[in-house]
């Protein structure tokens, strides 16, 4: 009698070995197929840093153009300053003539002094100081070399 119990005590021991041990398959299976998704999400994830330093790197170089630009600019309009000074400097000198010339011809009531000063500084104000504006301007445009003084 001992030697059936023993043997169905034994069954039963192979029945709960085997049924842990699926149990343990089933589990290690689980976690196999959650390290495969969690795999998938990192690689997703190393994906993305890849493209958000991509990026980075564009946005760098964009903001170094911007840089470089704003440079430019400034470097022309102190180039447009100066030389607008230079060439408007020559009227500025001009123009004081005339308008002391008028400021005499009131005090000595003079009208023939205050006309001839009123039709000079009409000439100064209406004339370009620029006869080739447009070449001028093609010239900036370019890049080329342009001499002030």
């Amino acid at each position: 009698m001992k030697s059936a119990q023993n043997n169905q005590e034994t069954d039963q021991d192979d029945k709960n070995v085997l049924e842990t041990l699926k149990a343990s398959t089933e589990n290690i299976l689980q976690l196999r197929r959650e390290t495969t998704n969690q795999l998938g999400k990192v690689a997703d994830i190393t994906g993305n840093l890849a493209s958000i330093a991509k990026s980075s790197a564009t946005i760098r170089q964009s903001d170094n153009n911007v840089l470089i630009a704003s440079q430019k600019i400034a470097a022309d309009k102190e180039k447009w300053h100066d030389m607008l000074t230079h060439i408007f400097s020559g009227r500025d000198k001009a123009i004081d003539t005339f308008i002391e010339q008028i400021e005499n011809g009131v005090k000595t009531n003079n009208n023939e002094i205050i006309l001839k000063a009123m039709d000079g500084l009409s000439t100064i104000v209406a004339s370009s100081p620029w006869p080739n504006f447009d070449s001028f301007n093609k010239l900036i445009d370019s890049g080329g070399e342009i001499e002030l003084f």
